[in-house]
């Protein structure tokens, strides 16, 4: 009868090939949580805070691809002290290029809408086997890799940024954060069913850890229960490992006491997911992250355009086709960079805005569960009128 399904352990061993074959090794970079249609996969969820933002998605670049970025206004229209503008508007080209995208099915260079995504960070795991090779019913371990770099072998974990909508996938989440307080103390079996624009997400949370500390801790100030708090620092979450020129290694840890107990070293920083959901949601949004992919004449550019800089995207760029379906996909975009020096902004024009599904936007702290909660409550209200 499973003849025909992708039934057995041996199509998640699958799974979990594709998404190690997925793996960037440079530190500081995540890999994008991606699925094909029937996949199954397991994660272990790093932080019950997840941000939820309005992104321009498959934005041309200045170097003729594709980049994301998070509207700041939106990310930030909690915080009173924040000053700023829609970086993204600010440089975009006038005329379809730079800033533009392509309309769906099409080549056509239109200016792009905002979409609302919610994104978390999760380590992926596989089912735990004994001496033997047998599956252990109920048990779960971390993926690890071998990653050669510099002509040294490291070990590695697999973090994945989880980059979803509410509507086909975080919506279960804020049940299950209901039920448990927490998605951090278990794994999740996550299913992607069906494709293109009816794509959705089944995720089935395994036994808890029986380890896990539910006690301590303070949702409204952002503080996660201290079987949260260790299980962050034991993956090194928000740990910033950072060599000098002497060779000497400085350790930045959050400010929690799980974090002191653990010790993380240089040749361990593989092991380590050293971006938070909130500081890779604040890059996206930072005028220095679009500058740099958006100004048509930035200093990365020269090398590539020749003396005296210019533009390095072509009018044969501008007309390549876009990968997959970008209202499914989530491949990852081209990776940042550090910043270019400052020159003038073009002229922006207004770039449109998806009214029909707008929510109120996610502040950087807070119990951001119970406000989704309270947004999918109005979005159901609104639709029984």
């Amino acid at each position: 009868m499973a003849g025909k399904l992708r039934a057995g352990f041996g199509e998640i061993k699958k799974s979990v090939e594709k998404q190690k074959q997925g793996f960037t090794p440079p530190t500081g970079k995540l890999n994008y949580f991606s699925l094909d249609p029937g996949e199954i996969v397991y994660v272990r969820f790093l932080d019950d805070f997840p941000i939820t933002a309005k992104f321009y998605e498959w934005i041309i670049n200045n170097q003729g691809k594709t980049s994301e970025f998070i509207c700041a206004p939106d990310l930030y229209k909690y915080d009173p002290d924040w000053q700023g503008t829609d970086w993204v508007q600010k440089w975009t080209s006038v005329e379809p290029g730079i800033g533009w995208t392509k309309a769906y099915k099409s080549d056509k260079l239109i200016l792009p809408k905002q979409t609302e995504r919610t994104v978390g960070i999760a380590v992926l795991r596989e089912p735990a086997r004994d001496d033997s090779g047998n599956v252990i019913p109920n048990q779960f371990q971390d993926v690890l890799e071998s990653l050669d770099v510099d002509n040294e072998q490291h070990t590695a974990l697999h973090f994945m940024l989880v980059r979803q909508a509410l509507s086909n996938f975080w919506d279960q989440m804020v049940g299950y954060h209901g039920l448990y307080g927490t998605i951090m103390d278990r794994d999740y079996r996550i299913e992607r069913k069906g494709g293109d624009q009816k794509t959705t997400y089944q995720a089935i949370p395994m036994n808890p850890d029986p380890d896990f500390d539910y006690t301590g801790g303070n949702p409204d100030e952002g503080i996660p229960p201290l079987g949260a708090q260790k299980l962050q620092a034991y993956y090194g979450y928000g740990v910033k490992l950072k060599k000098g020129d002497n060779d000497d290694v400085t350790v930045e840890t959050p400010d929690l006491p799980a974090y002191k107990d653990q010790s993380y070293t240089w040749e361990n920083r593989y092991l380590f997911c050293g971006t938070t959901a909130s500081e890779w949601c604040e890059r996206r949004a930072s005028e220095d992250f679009a500058e740099y992919w958006l100004n048509p004449h930035a200093e990365h550019l020269k090398d590539k355009a020749g003396a005296g800089g210019g533009a390095a995207v072509t009018a044969e760029q501008l007309q390549q086709t876009r990968p997959a379906d970008p209202r499914a996909a989530t491949a990852a975009p081209t990776p940042a960079a550090a910043p270019p020096a400052a020159v003038a902004a073009p002229v922006a024009q207004p770039v449109a805005t998806e009214t029909a599904s707008a929510a109120p936007a996610e502040p950087i702290t807070g119990n951001r569960f119970e406000q989704m909660r309270a947004e999918m409550a109005q979005r159901k209200a609104e639709a029984s009128k």
